[in-house]
């Protein structure tokens, strides 16, 4: 299974992700950097 590209993929999408594949380190912290970015601006 490949994993989908976590820069295009929107942050509901990715968090839906990661909830389904909690093992995914790459995928989390690619969501908390994004989550972070946003809310710094």
């Amino acid at each position: 299974m490949t994993k989908p590209d976590f820069k295009t993929t929107n942050l509901k999408e990715l968090r839906q992700y990661i909830l389904s594949h909690r093992e995914d380190n790459d995928a989390f912290y690619t969501f908390v950097d994004r989550v972070d970015a946003e809310k710094n601006g």
